[in-house]
């Protein structure tokens, strides 16, 4: 039997051995080694994204409506807010309802440069899509946050929501019937 620091040299020496084999292949064949699939998320760097409560995002969404509506009173162009919800769930979850004035990673990416200066304010169920879309968007140099607790912290609040067409509804996907909401929702899954 070995003494345990041997037996810790042993395991460290495979860990370094298979991590060199991932990054040497990795970067000498241009492609991703199998160990490297296995092993990178262990060993790739970790992108800090920034979090935003509920409450925060629904009190810039009622200072923008503030401003939509001064301006509309003194017949000026209406003003664009300074974030855009993005919706990081699936088309089958984003057809049941959104929160209100969001649009989804497709119609975002489709008129991305129309957002440019914009903070981008990503959600999801609970916040865990929503973390790796807006870690994906700060690497591409695009500002982010990740709303914290998500559509579940949203409706938690028992906040509005709304269709992609813009009608209101109390329906919501939940992703998994281990999701609650408030009995005013209607939860799918």
């Amino acid at each position: 039997m070995f003494p345990s620091s041997q037996l810790f040299m042993k395991y460290a020496f495979i860990v370094a051995c298979v991590a060199s084999a991932c990054f040497a292949s990795a970067f000498t064949l241009g492609s991703v080694s199998p160990a490297h699939a296995q092993l990178g998320g262990l060993l790739a760097r970790r992108v800090s994204v920034p979090e935003i409560s509920v409450a925060q995002v629904r009190k810039m969404q009622q200072q923008h409506q503030k401003q939509v509506d001064s301006a509309k009173k003194q017949e000026m162009p209406t003003p664009d807010p300074a974030f855009v919800l993005v919706d990081a769930r699936s088309p089958e979850e984003t057809e049941v309802s959104v929160i209100p004035g969001a649009i989804t990673v497709k119609q975002f990416e489709a008129q991305q440069e129309k957002f440019a200066g914009t903070t981008v304010i990503a959600y999801c169920t609970s916040g865990y899509r929503s973390d790796r879309y807006a870690a994906k968007l700060i690497d591409k140099g695009i500002k982010a946050k990740n709303m914290k607790a998500s559509i579940l912290g949203w409706c938690a609040a028992k906040l509005p929501l709304e269709t992609l067409d813009r009608k209101p509804t109390n329906r919501v996907h939940t992703y998994s019937s281990q999701n609650t909401v408030p009995k005013i929702y209607e939860a799918i899954h």
